[in-house]
């Protein structure tokens, strides 16, 4: 299955589910002088708009790039309410959007999707002058929690494709030949939240290496149980994440 189609019948479960983007984001950008409000921003591989979202509450314009119609259509009605939003079917390689038509590029999740040789110069005709790309990732700590160690055992155990899909290899250092010569700046925001067992299971579920059926899927939904009453408190998990953001002009 390949990128775009493997999100096909877990939209919803990711727009429930998956986990949004702190609101410092934005601040950071805006500070460092990538962003002036109401800028034109292209979200690509833009999923169900969980970063998208953020940008929008700050008053800025996003155009939304979704190969998936299934999560476009997720999208359309979870962030309904913003009238600056514009989305359209296309890809990272083949962007629907005019030669210098957006000041910023914004990617979340989804960046090791793309082909970045095709993607760079993709991105290097719609920007404007001086216009700025970032990239970001939500990455589970489980260096710092038992309970996401033993979550990520469960993964590599019944999830068969989750070590091709595992996406938490990224660095500057790996990141900065995408840029070029320009300097590369980093951020980390915490983006942590508690999540009950059916928040948990639905996140698992919005994953595109998580099995939904079979005796795989079965047998990784019964462990998931245990390790939530486990270490649940109030009925709750904690899922410690951190925010990562990649950002600089292409050179």
């Amino acid at each position: 299955m390949n990128s775009v189609e493997r999100f096909s019948d877990r939209a919803d479960d990711y727009a429930r589910f998956r986990p949004g983007y702190p609101d410092g984001v934005v601040r950071e950008l805006e500070s460092a002088g990538s962003l002036r409000a109401p800028a034109i921003i292209a979200d690509v591989g833009f999923g169900t708009g969980k970063l998208a979202e953020v940008f929008l509450k700050a008053g800025h314009v996003v155009i939304g790039v979704e190969p998936n119609e299934a999560m476009r259509g997720a999208a359309r009605q979870a962030l309904a309410g913003f009238p600056s939003l514009r989305l359209l079917g296309g890809t990272a390689e083949h962007l629907p959007l005019r030669t210098g038509s957006v000041d910023a590029i914004v990617v979340g999740q989804a960046f090791h999707w793309f082909n970045p040789e095709r993607t760079r110069t993709e991105f290097q005709r719609v920007l404007r002058s001086a216009g700025w790309v970032a990239l970001f990732w939500n990455d589970r700590r489980y260096d710092r929690s038992a309970f996401l160690g033993e979550y990520e055992a469960l993964l590599r155990r019944f999830c068969a494709t989750y070590a091709e899909c595992h996406h938490q290899d990224h660095d500057a250092a790996g990141l900065q030949p995408f840029f070029g010569r320009a300097p590369l700046r980093t951020a980390e925001f915490p983006n942590h939240h508690g999540l009950s067992f059916p928040e948990l299971r639905g996140r698992l579920l919005s994953a595109s290496y998580v099995p939904t059926s079979g005796p795989d899927h079965e047998a990784l939904m019964q462990h998931m149980r245990e390790l939530f009453d486990r270490f649940q408190v109030a009925g709750r998990v904690e899922m410690l994440c951190t925010t990562r953001m990649y950002y600089g002009q292409l050179t």
